[in-house]
């Protein structure tokens, strides 16, 4: 399933990030959402696991504490908890964050329980 014509999707775009959360039932389950089934969606010219790092925990935690540790997670951790909050998203125990991709408009890019909640300024560059 690709997204429609009216979802604008921009790789690579420098200093964007683009994060999806949820609750996943089993290691296995997401895996395949972070790796086949959202490189399927995107249609990148690469795969979807070369600009990608994504996380799962046995159980859920705060979508801030979640994304705290992604590489250059200083730079989008605020603005993605907040849209997370907005979607009603307080807890999950699984992340995906794309570094340099941008979606807008369209088709909310949703995989199953993986919520899609924006693309934020931020980038891949150490915390130090």
């Amino acid at each position: 399933m690709a997204l429609n014509f009216k979802t604008r999707l921009r790789h690579p775009t420098a200093g964007r990030v683009s994060v999806w959360v949820g609750d996943i039932a089993s290691e296995e389950q997401f895996d395949e959402i972070s790796t086949e089934r959202l490189n399927d969606l995107l249609e990148l010219s690469c795969h979807v696991t070369a600009i990608s790092e994504s996380t799962f925990e046995p159980v859920a935690r705060p979508v801030h504490d979640l994304l705290d540790g992604f590489s250059g997670y200083r730079t989008f951790i605020d603005a993605a908890t907040s849209a997370a909050l907005a979607r009603g998203l307080v807890a999950a125990n699984a992340a995906i964050v794309c570094y340099h991709l941008e979606i807008e408009g369209g088709q909310q890019p949703d995989i199953d329980a993986m919520i899609f909640i924006g693309s934020f300024d931020g980038n891949d560059r150490s915390n130090a």
